[in-house]
C-alpha cells in the first residue's frame, strides 16, 4: 500500500513498530508523523526510531482526538501500555483479570484535520489508527480529510473491551468512515485475506457474537478498492 515519497499518519504510535515499518517503505522522500501522547512511551518511541535508523520519522507527542487543546491520558502499568487511552475503565486480561489505569498525564490535543493544515500535508496514504476505543474521536478529528477523499486507506482495530468500556459500538466506527465513502474490509487471519466490503450492522452482530472474549479485529477501508489489493 505504501511507496516513495508517501505520507502516513501513525495514530497510536506506542513505540513505534508500525512507524520503522512505514519508514522502509516511504523512503527518504516521504513522510511518517507517529502520533503517541504519553510522555514515558513517547521517549520510548524516539528510542525505537533511532535503533532503527528512522530518527526523521516525526513525532507529535499529543493525543489525536475530536477537539484540539488538552486531554488527559489514563496511564496503564507495564507491560500494559499499549491499553493507554482517554478512557478510564478497566481492561480485563484472557483470563479475565481487571487491570485498570496507575495515573493519568494531561498532554495536547489535535485533530488530524487541523493537523494536516497546519502542516501543509495535501494527501495521506495511509492513516493507521490504534486508539483503544476512540477510533470514533479520531475519525470525527479527520472529518475533512476524509469528505475530500485525502486518505488513501484507514487501517484500525476493533477491540472489545475499551470500545465497550467507552461506549460506542462497532457499527459507529463503521459508520463513521461510510458516511464519507469510505469502504471497510475485515482481514480474516486465517487466510489472510481482506474480505468485504462488510456491512456496519451485519458486522457489529457478528462480533457481538464472537466467541473469542475479548475479541480484536482489524480493518482496513478505503474509498477505492484497488488500494487495498497489492
Amino acid at each position: 500500500m505504501l511507496g516513495a515519497g508517501d505520507v502516513v499518519f501513525d495514530v497510536g504510535a506506542n513505540i513505534g513498530v508500525y512507524s520503522v515499518h512505514a519508514r522502509r517503505h516511504t523512503g527518504a522522500s516521504g513522510r511518517v508523523y507517529a502520533f503517541e501522547a504519553v510522555p514515558a512511551t513517547a521517549d520510548r518511541l524516539v528510542q525505537t526510531l533511532a535503533l532503527n535508523r528512522s530518527a526523521d520519522v516525526t513525532v507529535v507527542r499529543a493525543a489525536v482526538t475530536d477537539t484540539p487543546g488538552t486531554a488527559t491520558m489514563n496511564v496503564f502499568p507495564d507491560p500494559a501500555s499499549g491499553w493507554n487511552s482517554l478512557g478510564s475503565h478497566p481492561m480485563f486480561t484472557y483470563d479475565g483479570r481487571a487491570i485498570r489505569p496507575s495515573e493519568v498525564v494531561e498532554v495536547p490535543a489535535v485533530t488530524l484535520d487541523g493537523f494536516a493544515e497546519r502542516e501543509g500535508i495535501e494527501r495521506v496514504a495511509l492513516c493507521k489508527v490504534d486508539v483503544e476505543g476512540f477510533e470514533r474521536q479520531v475519525f470525527a478529528g479527520a472529518a475533512g480529510l476524509l469528505a475530500q477523499r485525502r486518505i488513501g486507506v484507514v487501517c484500525f482495530e476493533i477491540s472489545e473491551d475499551p470500545l465497550v468500556g467507552e461506549g460506542g459500538t462497532p457499527s459507529e466506527v463503521f459508520d463513521a468512515l461510510d458516511r464519507h465513502g469510505y469502504r471497510t474490509f475485515r482481514h480474516d487471519e486465517a487466510s489472510d485475506t481482506l474480505v468485504g466490503p462488510i456491512d456496519p450492522a451485519v458486522e457489529d452482530k457478528r462480533l457481538a457474537a464472537e466467541s473469542v472474549r475479548p475479541y480484536v479485529a482489524n480493518y482496513f477501508s478505503a474509498t477505492e478498492e484497488a488500494l487495498l489489493r497489492p
